[in-house]
């Protein structure tokens, strides 16, 4: 059913540093961020990407990595518990290997559009530039969940905004806190940007 209705879908895309040529390429490994409510949204984006997503060891966590598997994504199967080690160990073994990564800092339980810490614990131990992405859709379902998530209806517009990449240092310098309040303004800033392209194609359009 999704594929039916992904292949309906309209993606415009804002790449101006080239970063899904870099991920295509395998040249250089990024991570990518975006907010949890878009999570299908991003599976139309990377479809077929050398992407690696963070997965539950749970038993909802085989359904979702059954569905990245069907569209070509990779999986990193660990605890997703707010700054667990475990699973940023995982993650920095698919980065050093030079796959990139795509990750909802928000997930996996919330607050929505709030960048959890163990996040940037990830972004030093990795050294891969952070690219923020923002996502907006002409039209949508959401679901009565926490992050609201995000169903574009059909033939929905999704216009994507890949913001410029973010290197944050090993623990010198800045604390954690500037960092992810830095990754996280950004991240509205790319999903405003978005907002504003899907507001002047069609003004009338309610957007998600």
């Amino acid at each position: 059913m999704l594929g039916l209705l992904s292949a309906t879908w309209k993606v415009s895309i804002e790449d101006t540093e080239g970063v899904l040529k870099c991920i295509s390429s395998k040249k250089s490994a990024h991570i990518t961020t975006f907010w949890h409510r878009y999570l299908l949204c991003m599976l139309c984006i990377f479809r077929g990407y050398p992407v690696c997503v963070p997965v539950s060891r749970h038993n909802d966590g085989e359904y979702v990595a059954h569905i990245m598997h069907r569209y070509g994504l990779l999986t990193a199967r660990g605890s997703t518990t707010r700054g667990s080690l475990s699973m940023i160990r995982e993650m920095v073994r698919h980065i050093n290997a030079g796959r990139s990564c795509a990750i909802t800092p928000d997930g996996p339980r919330g607050p929505k559009y709030s960048v959890q810490p163990g996040f940037i614990l990830l972004a030093r131990r990795s050294g891969a530039p952070v690219h923020p992405i923002g996502i907006a859709v002409s039209g949508c379902w959401t679901f009565h969940s926490w992050d609201e998530l995000v169903v574009p209806k059909p033939f929905a517009r999704i216009r994507v905004v890949i913001g410029k990449g973010l290197t944050i240092p090993p623990r010198r310098g800045r604390n954690t806190e500037y960092y992810r309040r830095l990754v996280q303004e950004q991240m509205i800033q790319c999903s405003k940007e978005a907002a504003r392209y899907q507001n002047a194609s069609d003004p009338g359009a309610g957007g998600c």
